[in-house]
C-alpha cells in the first residue's frame, strides 16, 4: 500500500483521522449495587442548573496605623528585624485582647525621612477597633524593647465596603 504524497502548502496543517469503531461493553458480569440499571448502559444525568449571580462585596476593614518618629538617626531599612519583631508583638498583644491575630500590610507601610508608618489590620474584624484602641494605648510600652521613637501617632480607622474611610480614635503620645 503506497500513498501519493501531495506537497504540503504553507499554513496547511495534515491530520490523520483514525476513528475507531464503536465499543460495546457488557457490564453485566460486574459486581454492582442493586439498582434499576439496564445491562451494558451508562446512564448519564446531565444537570444543568441555571447560571448564579454573585455580588462580591468587600466586608468593612478596621485599620491601626501607627506613625512612629524613630529617635535613632538609623533608616527603618536597616531595622528591619526589629521593626517586624515589633509588629509580631503587637500580634500577640492583639490576641491577648481576645483576637485572632493581626496582619502586616506591609505594601502600604512606608518609612520617610526616618519616620515609619506601620499599617495592620485584624484577622478577625468584629470587636477589633475596640482592641487596636486600648492597644494604641499601650504602644509606646510596647514599642520600647524594638525601637527607639520618640513620639507616636496612633490612629484607628475603618474602610467601609464602599472604599469610605471613617476615622475611630487617635492618640499623640511620646515615645519609649
Amino acid at each position: 500500500m503506497s500513498e501519493e504524497k501531495k506537497p504540503r502548502q504553507s499554513g496547511e496543517f495534515v491530520i490523520r483521522n483514525h476513528a475507531l469503531p464503536p465499543v460495546k461493553i457488557d457490564a453485566s458480569g460486574w459486581p454492582r449495587s442493586e439498582g434499576p440499571r439496564t445491562s451494558g448502559d451508562f446512564v448519564i444525568k446531565n444537570h444543568a442548573l441555571p447560571p448564579v449571580k454573585v455580588n462580591m462585596i468587600v466586608p468593612e476593614q478596621v485599620f491601626l496605623e501607627l506613625h512612629l518618629m524613630l529617635a535613632a538617626q538609623k533608616q527603618p531599612e536597616s531595622m528591619a528585624s526589629r521593626i517586624a519583631s515589633f509588629v509580631d508583638r503587637l500580634d500577640a498583644l492583639e490576641q491577648n485582647l481576645g483576637g485572632s491575630g493581626i496582619v502586616w500590610l506591609q505594601e502600604r507601610s512606608s518609612s520617610k525621612n526616618g519616620d515609619l508608618t506601620i499599617i495592620v489590620t485584624a484577622n478577625d474584624a468584629s470587636g477589633a477597633a475596640d482592641r487596636f484602641k486600648r492597644l494604641a494605648k499601650d504602644i509606646p510600652g510596647a514599642i520600647g524593647p524594638y525601637l527607639a521613637a520618640s513620639a507616636v501617632v496612633a490612629k484607628v480607622y475603618r474602610v467601609t465596603p464602599g472604599g469610605e474611610r471613617q476615622d475611630e480614635f487617635e492618640i499623640k503620645q511620646p515615645g519609649a
